[in-house]
């Protein structure tokens, strides 16, 4: 196996050798489905890097997500946020954001939303994603990227 010194960590997709030296931990190479830069060009601002990450194995598993927070995470997916020294977006701007979604049919009566996690919850769930939060710190250098994350629920 070549060793960090012996791989150079390039910018956009990393490559097999990349993934396995600087994210050997958490993604393996034999779990990445996919990853790829998407220009998603109908709906995200072309000064905007757009990447999907599928994996063959599931990124939720009770060694990551507490069963009282599992519901939720279910419901919800994970998130978070990386590269800015400003509080995120609050979810009260969300009525601001829905007109842009209109041509998808998404209103607010369409919403499904669970209500703010007391500060046990918020832990847990801030835990539950740190593995990914920490994945998206070492792609995407926190002084050059303003990231948001999202890992969908699972699927059936």
């Amino acid at each position: 196996m070549p060793s960090p010194k012996d791989v150079t960590l390039r910018t956009g997709p990393p490559t097999k050798r990349e993934l396995l030296i600087f994210y050997p931990a958490k993604f393996t190479w034999t779990q990445l489905k996919t990853f790829v830069n998407s220009g998603y060009s109908a709906t995200v601002p072309p000064e905007v890097e757009h990447t999907l990450i599928w994996t063959r194995l599931p990124i939720y598993h009770e060694d990551l997500v507490a069963k009282r927070i599992s519901t939720r995470v279910e419901q919800d997916g994970l998130w978070g946020f990386t590269g800015s020294t400003s509080p995120p977006p609050s979810p009260s701007t969300l009525h601001s954001c829905l007109p842009a979604l209109s041509d998808w049919g998404i209103t607010v009566d369409k919403l499904i939303r669970s209500a703010a996690p007391n500060e046990d919850e918020a832990e847990l769930l801030r835990r539950a994603g740190e593995e990914i939060q920490e994945f998206v710190r070492n792609r995407w250098d926190e002084s050059l990227w303003e990231t948001a994350w999202f890992v969908n629920p699972p699927v059936g």
